[in-house]
């Protein structure tokens, strides 16, 4: 009993001292109130979804959601060209003082719609030339349309320079909810796997209109829109690399499904799209961390001492190490139940696909910090070689041991090529040998002296 209150009087000990922290920094305040904003949203986005996905999976069955899996992959390898890769320049460019927002969006827009309409126009062309399935390549046509809407898609972008996800997040989550009762309705109407395809369009086509609407609503003073060339050649100048580094990192993300499907069949396709959801579901922590805590880290890298910086990116890097070994760990000895629970004895293959694939989340946390730390320091040219290097490795992994282990040796491309892309990339420049050793001081988090663990007290106090 006593030692119960005394476990309550040190968490309670610590709370306050939370609270005192960041009601004392309004900075850190409004980094924790956006990054609990987006934390409620992917948990929501996550939980809805994988309910109800685990319902669509086991409706279409392997081969029908190895399609609908190959026709997602197959489109997100080209979405870094309807982006043109100015996601995260977008929101370093809106972050920085004295900026003309309604140059930047209005540019932004008819670049990316540019890039949007050309990218849907060369998927349906690959995919008429590379497939002669008919259903196969409707769904790649219909889940296309997301290049598009996703390209003109700027909005949400304003408010996270402004650190103000909330509006956006209250969007995303009502279209969320009405996306999952959609899915629901095609199964009790037992639809078939173009109707899911056709859903992806709808759900993106309301959230992009209503972030718009919400854009309109919250910002007070609308912004006087211009489209500006010399704008236009200076976000492509820095986004350049950041489109072929995205392409790379679509086809270490996105080709091995891909490459099943063109080898083997679709059905493996499903059982490696089962293991991958699972380990994917975790992947949006980091990204939503990272999210809130990119705008400081621009304003950091001016406003404080190197020592300080350089301290501070430290207890980032170990914060998101640690993070994923508590998600690593306990997957890799769970795949068994999990799978067979969730999904039925018809995904059994899928469990020593998921213990190797769920490895990559190490590096993809840590290749999140990263990127941002990359952007900051507007290294985009080296984070292209990087997510090229990834993508290479890859390729050449899964051309290799596909025939033989099927989705075994495609998770194992995805190992290799995040643990390549991530930290091997780093002995390419000279100004990222240091970060090698940063890095590798993370990974081996487990095994450092407890000290390390204190220092990560210093990634909630970013700001």
């Amino acid at each position: 009993m006593a030692d119960h209150q005394t476990k309550s009087q040190v968490s309670s000990k610590w709370g306050s001292w939370f609270r005192r922290l960041v009601s004392a920094n309004p900075v850190l305040s409004k980094i924790a109130s956006n990054t609990g904003w987006l934390v409620f949203e992917k948990v929501l986005n996550k939980a809805v979804r994988f309910f109800v996905g685990v319902w669509v999976v086991r409706y279409l069955g392997p081969e029908s959601y190895g399609t609908y899996s190959f026709g997602l992959s197959f489109v997100g390898i080209f979405m870094a060209f309807s982006t043109l890769g100015l996601n995260e320049i977008l929101v370093r460019n809106l972050s920085r003082e004295g900026r003309e927002d309604g140059e930047i969006l209005g540019t932004a827009l008819v670049l990316r719609s540019l890039g949007g309409v050309a990218t849907m126009g060369v998927v349906a062309v690959t995919i008429g030339l590379i497939q002669d399935n008919w259903t196969t390549q409707l769904v790649v046509l219909l889940l296309s349309f997301q290049l598009v809407l996703k390209g003109i898609d700027v909005f949400d972008y304003w408010f996270k320079s402004e650190i103000q996800s909330k509006y956006p997040v209250i969007v995303r989550s009502i279209v969320t909810v009405m996306y999952a009762g959609g899915q629901v309705a095609c199964i009790m109407l037992e639809f078939p796997v173009e109707a899911f395809a056709a859903l992806v369009a709808i759900q993106l086509a309301l959230q992009t209109a209503g972030i718009y609407v919400a854009f309109r609503m919250v910002r007070e003073e609308q912004p006087n829109w211009t489209v500006s060339r010399t704008a236009a050649w200076d976000m492509m100048a820095d986004a350049w690399p950041l489109i072929i580094a995205g392409l790379s990192v679509s086809v270490y993300m996105k080709v091995d499904q891909v490459m099943l499907g063109q080898m083997i069949n679709e059905r493996e396709v499903g059982i490696y799209a089962t293991a991958a959801k699972i380990s994917e579901l975790w992947y949006f922590i980091p990204i939503t961390i990272a999210s809130s805590v990119f705008p400081k880290i621009v304003s950091m890298r001016e406003n404080v001492s190197d020592s300080v910086y350089t301290e501070r990116i430290q207890a980032l890097y170990d914060g998101m190490a640690l993070l994923a070994y508590i998600v690593v760990l306990p997957m890799t000895f769970l795949a068994d139940p999990i799978i067979n629970l969730l999904f039925g004895g018809d995904y059994s293959q899928s469990v020593p696909i998921l213990q190797l694939h769920i490895w990559a989340f190490l590096f993809v946390t840590l290749g999140v910090a990263r990127g941002r730390w990359l952007i900051a320091e507007n290294m985009t040219r080296f984070a292209m070689l990087a997510a090229l290097l990834g993508a290479a490795s890859n390729v050449v992994i899964n051309y290799v041991l596909i025939p033989e282990h099927g989705g075994g040796g495609a998770a194992v491309a995805t190992l290799f090529s995040q643990f390549a892309a991530v930290y091997l990339s780093c002995l390419i420049h000279s100004k990222t040998r240091s970060l090698m050793v940063r890095l590798s001081k993370s990974i081996a988090l487990p095994f450092r002296p407890r000290s390390a663990y204190q220092n990560i007290g210093k990634f909630i106090s970013v700001g």
